[in-house]
């Protein structure tokens, strides 16, 4: 009980930082489905996100606490040119 209240504690911080953190909408998703009891299309609607976002943001809570809300490297959009196309093009605009 002491750790979920402390984890409410740091995700209130958390929400008070808005905008200065890129994580502040996890924070936010976490905060409002487990202490204001909304849903997952709730959250989506408020956050700008799809349910599906939404619910791995709190299976990611879920399973790992805060440390599963830390955001890695982002992967960004797929290549769209294979290896080869890459280095071609590489080459021929050096």
């Amino acid at each position: 009980m002491e750790i979920q209240s402390v984890e409410i504690n740091r995700n209130g911080k958390a929400v008070e930082a808005r905008g200065k953190s890129p994580i502040y909408e996890r924070y936010q998703t976490i905060y409002l489905h487990a202490v204001k009891q909304m849903s997952v299309f709730e959250i989506a609607e408020i956050i700008l996100r799809n349910p599906v976002t939404v619910s791995t943001y709190i299976k990611s809570y879920q399973n790992k606490g805060l440390d599963g809300l830390v955001m890695g490297v982002s992967t960004g959009a797929p290549e769209q040119l294979t290896t080869t196309q890459a280095d071609y093009h590489h080459e021929s605009s050096a």
